[in-house]
């Protein structure tokens, strides 16, 4: 799929004047999402392009299980450019069919659940090792806990990777954050281009390194599939920077979105207190309410119609799942943080052969240090005054900051 999609065809009072790369749509985006849900699925330009906007859960939900008529391949669209997060090579995010499976079979095992629960205890030691670093009443959650807990958790416990090797990644990370900067056209910059050339060395490193010591766990299960030709080096590279800014990322955003939302609802703080089984409807609700993700898209294989919205092949389809997340015809009292409310199946994940393959290792890591904090600190508030700033790639709904003002428990067991 290729060129730039023209309107002819579509129904120009369908058409919304909207910005996904608003900045202000991270800091709070639920007064734009109450406005696309009463407009239900539309037409918006998008980087240039024509595109479809999904906003209500039915319509969203649907899309990310067709994969019959939407692909994740993303074709080679002017303005494109700032969502190309592994420079041209094949991710499991952005293939279909057998590519995906493949890449997927190279990255399934460590993440399945029982591999996922043999880490609890070494990422418990990491949440304990840096809570006996806060001192103080006062930290800030993402930078000295969310942040480091989830970097060590999926470099140094899931991928095994030496500390002095984790800026490899995390500098190419924040250059791919970066591309969401990117104007029409752009290539991608020195930034990114210098990261990710790092990055490549690095794994030729490592293939020399297993080629004379192999090892055993993530890096050297992709050698092996490398050497029996199922990855490129660049493949390699994609599928570690998808473990490591997929995991990462996500999981420092959903532990310092936790705690925010917590720190924002003390009465929902002492209830979770009080019953420790309501954990997982917590970060159920974070997720919905909170969402580190903003959108996913998909590009049309061919025309169609979703729910009375015409389709076009070749068109981008945004998949608005933060917005689905107050659709009123699901959730009830759609705008109320309630840890307590009926539990509904999320799309924060995805849903259908893309469903998240790092679910079991965000929730784990997002437990076991709730769980450290919980038994730390009595109680936590956000700092008075506080403003909370967002940051992350363009999708992502991170809080760059959560200052936390914490009042330590008389007595803790570790």
């Amino acid at each position: 799929m290729s060129g730039v999609l023209a309107m002819d065809g579509l129904d120009p009072g369908r058409f919304r004047d909207i910005d996904l790369f608003a900045p202000e749509l991270k800091v709070d985006p639920r007064a734009r999402f109450a406005e696309w849900l009463r407009d239900g699925s539309f037409y918006a330009v998008i980087s240039g392009t024509p595109s479809a906007v999904l906003t209500r859960y039915r319509d969203v939900a649907e899309a990310f299980a067709d994969h019959e008529r939407l692909s994740s391949e993303k074709p080679r669209l002017p303005g494109w450019e700032k969502l190309d997060y592994f420079n041209g090579e094949l991710n499991i995010a952005f293939s279909d069919g057998a590519p995906h499976d493949r890449l997927r079979k190279s990255l399934a095992p460590p993440l399945l659940p029982t591999a996922i629960r043999a880490l609890e205890t070494q990422v418990a030691g990491v949440a304990e090792a840096l809570l006996d670093d806060i001192v103080g009443d006062e930290f800030d959650a993402m930078a000295q806990l969310a942040l480091p807990a989830a970097r060590t958790a999926i470099l140094g416990e899931l991928l095994g990777l030496p500390e002095a090797d984790f800026p490899i990644f995390i500098n190419l990370t924040e250059a791919m954050f970066g591309l969401g900067d990117l104007p029409a056209g752009a290539a991608h910059p020195p930034s990114y281009t210098a990261a990710w050339a790092a990055a490549l060395d690095y794994i030729g490193s490592i293939i020399a390194r297993e080629q004379s010591a192999p090892s055993r766990g993530v890096v050297s299960q992709l050698v092996r599939a490398h050497h029996d030709g199922d990855l490129s080096r660049g493949e390699i590279v994609a599928q570690l920077i998808t473990l490591y800014a997929g995991g990462t990322s996500p999981i420092a955003t959903l532990i310092g979105s936790t705690l925010l939302m917590l720190a924002r609802h003390p009465d929902q703080q002492q209830a979770l207190r009080d019953n420790p089984a309501l954990l997982d409807a917590a970060l159920d609700e974070v997720l919905r309410f909170h969402s580190p993700g903003l959108f996913n898209f998909r590009f049309a294989r061919h025309d169609f119609d979703l729910n009375g919205l015409p389709i076009k092949a070749a068109m981008p389809v945004y998949m608005i799942g933060h917005a689905a997340n107050f659709d009123a015809d699901i959730y009830d009292r759609p705008f109320e943080f309630d840890i307590l409310r009926e539990r509904k199946p999320l799309l924060a994940f995805g849903r259908g052969v893309h469903f998240c393959i790092g679910f079991h290792a965000a929730r784990m890591v997002t437990r076991v240090v709730l769980r450290a904090l919980f038994n730390r600190f009595e109680s936590f508030a956000v700092k008075a005054d506080a403003q909370i700033h967002y940051t992350g790639n363009p999708q992502e709904r991170a809080p760059a900051a959560v200052p936390l003002v914490v009042r330590r428990s008389i007595s803790v067991s570790h």
